[in-house]
């Protein structure tokens, strides 16, 4: 750390001891942790059910029914007053 003594002997001593390492079981403990914060969040933010998928389909089938009758009245109307 330091390579010239000091006025605090605090830092002196301090820079005599070992850089921290981090044990690996701390490291798989964190990990096992942090796999188990992230599966639990994808379990909370599952895709939408399949009945909401039904719901979206039978709105677009219906719009889209919508518009086919408009469109074959607008064309009846028009062979009519042509």
């Amino acid at each position: 750390m330091r390579d010239q003594p000091t006025a605090d002997p605090l830092f002196d001593v301090l820079s005599g001891l070992a850089p921290l390492a981090p044990r690996e079981f701390h490291d798989r403990r964190v990990r096992r942790r942090c796999h188990e914060v992230l599966a639990h969040r994808r379990a909370r933010h599952a895709p939408p059910a399949p009945r909401t998928r039904l719901a979206d389909i039978l709105v677009v089938g219906a719009v889209a029914f919508y518009v086919i009758a408009v469109i074959s009245e607008a064309i009846r109307l028009l062979g009519v007053a042509g």
